[in-house]
């Protein structure tokens, strides 16, 4: 819903989408939103045992109250870091950071407000003892046993041991064993060396991007770039633009010509021809 109404809001608004913004924003919002669903119920799992009396909709406010904030927080700041990258110049990057910002806005929108209700109405039907996926069936037998055998209707469902196995497990074994003084120091020692490799590897890093990466596996691109990778020596071909000139002016065709003692020492050709000559620091060939 949240990349739907994305889409249909910037493309109102005039930016047009790329096959890139269809492929990847789906995944960048699954991965945001789903961190936020989890902790809305995991809250609301705790509330309901801390809050066994309250009403469904007073446990949910609690439990929103509790995440809400940090779930706003989260989601203003990965919406204002795709925002900036509106900023750019390049037209595909803009419209993929804005398209990404507006979806990972509305759907925190959406879990705040359509998520919750849809949870308090869950709860409902959970506490009336309705199947799931036939919400409009009363399970009876489920009534009784989660009663305790006794018949008492107004029995939680949720009056069960307060910490998973995992809970007890991190509890108990995990967190003592991180927060011990040795392994502190041996974990601080480990990531600042991760840290360090890092930067001291980032002149290793390739600059430039594969054209086929960006490509569909059907694109009939991708032959073309394998042939062009595989007999030419000289990489893709590169083609310099020129404004505001006009040719037919002997003044403006010294500025872009070469190989004549009338060119510019500094014409476009010339400079294009001295780069050809340094391999080592340039990419002309």
């Amino acid at each position: 819903m949240s990349i739907s109404a994305s889409i249909g809001l910037f493309s109102w608004a005039g930016l047009k989408a790329t096959l890139i913004i269809a492929e990847v924003i789906p995944f960048i919002v699954l991965a945001v939103g789903v961190d936020n669903i989890f902790l809305i119920v995991h809250e609301f799992e705790r509330v309901n045992v801390s809050h066994p009396d309250s009403m469904v909709e007073e446990r949910v406010a609690k439990a929103l109250g509790r995440m809400g904030p940090s779930i706003l927080l989260s989601a203003l700041t990965e919406t204002v870091s795709f925002a900036l990258g509106a900023f750019v110049g390049m037209p595909a990057v803009r419209n993929f950071a804005a398209y990404a910002a507006g979806a990972v806005f509305i759907n925190a929108i959406l879990q705040i407000t359509m998520f919750v209700s849809v949870l308090a109405l869950n709860q409902m039907r959970v506490e009336d003892h309705r199947a799931d996926c036939f919400p409009c069936i009363q399970v009876k037998a489920a009534r009784v046993h989660l009663a305790g055998g006794n018949g008492n209707a107004n029995a939680r469902y949720y009056e069960v041991p307060e910490e998973s196995w995992l809970q007890q497990f991190i509890r108990r074994t995990y967190a003592p064993f991180i927060l011990g003084k040795k392994v502190k120091t041996v974990i601080i020692a480990v990531f600042l060396g991760f840290f360090a490799a890092g930067i001291a590897l980032i002149p290793e890093v390739k600059l430039g991007l594969d054209q086929r990466v960006a490509l569909p596996d059907d694109s009939y691109l991708i032959p073309f770039f394998n042939d062009l990778y595989n007999y030419l020596d000289t990489g893709p071909p590169v083609y310099f633009v020129t404004r505001e000139l006009n040719i037919t002016e002997r003044q403006h065709q010294q500025e872009i010509c070469a190989r004549f003692t009338t060119c510019e020492q500094t014409s476009l050709a010339n400079l294009l021809e001295g780069e050809r000559k340094r391999p080592e620091v340039s990419f002309i060939a």
